[in-house]
């Protein structure tokens, strides 16, 4: 009987298959997750088949795949699976000169990523907005994406990346005018290609450092380099890259007079189809123009014009507009004055048509950056309203698309605090003095849990809630301590001739006006969730719950009663004594339990519990 491998197993391979370029892999990968309907594995699907056609220079049926797979998975929380489709459907849509959708996608993962921490998806989601803006010219921009990208691959240990990334930086400075800043930032990407055993990224690092070399006049380390990288490229299954390198090592030929060679090498790259268009296109005019320096002027217009169709049929404007000033240098060259008039007008059309698709690409990248603009400005809105009204770690874990309506902890301390005749005194103050003393109060409570890794869950009227959960050290001890320090703070009623009303040590003030709470303990397992859709709320619910709120409701002015449960989980921690580490803020704080003894408590019987004190 078959075994059947799991979705994890699938995954893994399928990312090696991506990082290592086995495009044979794509498909047989698909294949084995035929059949499983659940999103994550439909997705992931989709991600293979879009990276079979990507490679095989089927950009339609490419964006087809992955806006599928994104669709799949577009309800998911994160995974990588989901920023990769984003990512390379906003890939193919810029193959394709979708420029709008391209840049939106771009953005899109890069969020996504960083909505989720994710080092690696953040690097590589830089690095894509800076190859979508060297592609459109701008490489300024694209150096600062490049740049804030390398961090974060060092950070995630993203050794190949990082080569990708940091040769991305060396030809944007070839392309900018500085070879000489482009030169040792290429030679380090060919070491770190060379060292993580990429040998496609390697070769065409070699043929870029190749062009440079020559332009720098070193023409001996240019053949060097130029060979070095076909050399490379024959070892590797990519025939875009093999097509290129050869191309490389043709040009060098060229440049050094060396027709014949160059000729043979051109000549080869034929035997690569089916190629890229710009590649092939690439080929056939140098070898048109290697055919023209050799003086066979027929064959050169010959190959040119089965280049013009080639380009024509595919939609290659820019390869169309070559060849169309090739066949008008041609006609000038033999006197063909009908043909010169003929070409130099449809490269005067065909460039007009560039520039009109230039303008209106840039028009388009400046409509999805106004787009994006209000997009981020609405999204940093609805955090801004998140993490006003939820903790951080929910927040965090909302915005990421995870699930927050009912984690179960099976252990967690839970405190209720209680401002002790607060009906009464708040009577006699005026609304603003109300408002300000229970801001006081919360806010420096809000303090005390944050230093102490206990969450505030709300407050209601002059209630204040909080819970420690489990996952650090003794939620006892953690809600013990915070209990015992808000007990510590001195708060004062404001008197009828002064406003303050917030937390003071002057002996003006005597303790008949202090501010006296009542505190209440219990621990045990807890149900923790968001509650609502337009005013969203984490809360705490369960017995454990109930059974605090009753520890606050029967203590009394100025104490802190605790379960038994309580009690002993601090007991199983010690006696809460001070180290030499008591100064750090998340020392411990000493205390004393005292045996209060047996009580009745709604709904629960009788139930024994203790006074928490400082230790005097």
């Amino acid at each position: 009987m078959a075994m059947h491998r799991t979705y994890n197993d699938i995954e893994k391979d399928a990312f090696e298959a991506i990082s290592k370029q086995h495009i044979n892999v794509f498909l047989s990968l698909a294949d084995e997750l035929e059949g499983q309907e659940d999103s994550l594995s439909e997705g992931l699907r989709h991600l293979m088949r879009g990276y079979y056609h990507l490679y095989q220079g089927d950009y339609p049926a490419a964006v087809s795949e992955f806006a599928a797979g994104a669709a799949r998975v577009e309800s998911l929380a994160y995974s990588v699976v989901k920023k990769e489709l984003f990512s390379m459907s906003a890939a193919a849509n810029h193959y394709m000169g979708d420029s709008n959708n391209a840049l939106i996608g771009f953005d899109r993962s890069l969020h996504l990523s960083m909505d989720a921490n994710d080092e690696r998806g953040i690097g590589a989601s830089l690095s894509n907005l800076g190859m979508f803006y060297f592609d459109t010219g701008d490489y300024p921009t694209a150096l600062d994406y490049y740049r804030r990208a390398l961090p974060y691959h060092e950070r995630a240990q993203s050794k190949r990346n990082l080569a990708i990334t940091t040769g991305n930086i060396g030809f944007a400075l070839q392309q900018a005018g500085y070879p000489e800043e482009a030169l040792p930032e290429l030679e380090r990407a060919f070491e770190l290609h060379m060292a993580e055993d990429d040998i496609s990224g390697a070769a065409s690092v070699a043929s870029a450092i190749a062009d440079i070399m020559w332009y720098l006049e070193h023409q001996d380390r240019a053949i060097f380099w130029a060979k070095r990288g076909a050399e490379l490229a024959e070892q590797q299954p990519d025939k875009r890259v093999r097509a290129n390198c050869r191309r490389r090592l043709a040009v060098v030929h060229i440049q050094a007079g060396e027709l014949d060679q160059a000729l043979k090498i051109l000549d080869s790259i034929s035997e690569l189809e089916p190629l890229d268009g710009l590649v092939l296109g690439d080929a056939m005019i140098h070898k048109a123009e290697v055919l023209v320096r050799l003086e066979r002027i027929t064959d050169a217009a010959t190959l040119a014009r089965q280049a013009l169709a080639m380009a024509e049929e595919r939609g290659l404007a820019h390869t169309v507009a070559r060849v169309h000033k090739l066949l008008k240098d041609l006609a000038k060259r033999q006197g063909d004055f009908d043909a010169y008039v003929i070409h130099n007008e449809a490269h005067q059309r065909v460039q007009e048509q560039l520039t009109g698709a230039a303008t209106s690409r840039k028009i388009a990248i400046m409509d999805a950056q106004a787009a994006l603009a209000q997009s981020k400005a609405e999204r940093e809105r609805e955090r801004a309203i998140l993490y006003s009204t939820l903790p951080q770690s929910v927040a965090d874990r909302l915005i990421r698309g995870e699930n927050v309506n009912g984690d179960e902890h099976a252990h967690a301390a839970v405190l209720f605090l209680d401002i002790v005749g607060f009906t009464s005194h708040s009577s006699s103050m005026g609304a603003s003095q109300t408002s300000s003393l229970l801001d006081s109060i919360f806010t420096t409570f809000d303090a005390i849990c944050e230093q102490h890794g206990v969450m505030k869950i709300k407050t209601i009227g002059d209630s204040y809630m909080a819970v420690a959960f489990g996952e650090a050290a003794s939620p006892e001890q953690r809600a013990a301590s915070v209990a015992l320090e808000m007990m510590a703070f001195e708060f004062y009623w404001p008197t009828s001739n002064s406003n303050s009303n917030s937390k003071s040590n002057s002996n003006s003030n005597s303790n008949s006006n202090r501010v006296q709470f009542r505190i209440g303990m219990h621990s045990g397992p807890v149900v923790a969730g968001v509650i609502g859709t337009q005013r969203l709320q984490y809360d705490v619910w369960g017995d454990t719950v109930n059974v605090a709120s009753r520890m606050e409701s029967s203590s009394e002015a100025g104490r802190i009663q605790v379960s038994e449960s309580f009690a002993q989980g601090l007991g199983a921690q010690g006696e809460g004594r001070r180290t030499d580490e008591a100064h750090h803020p998340l020392a411990p704080r000493p205390y004393t339990l005292a045996l209060r003894g047996e009580m009745t408590v709604k709904g629960k019987g009788q139930m024994i519990t203790y006074w928490l004190e400082a230790a005097p």
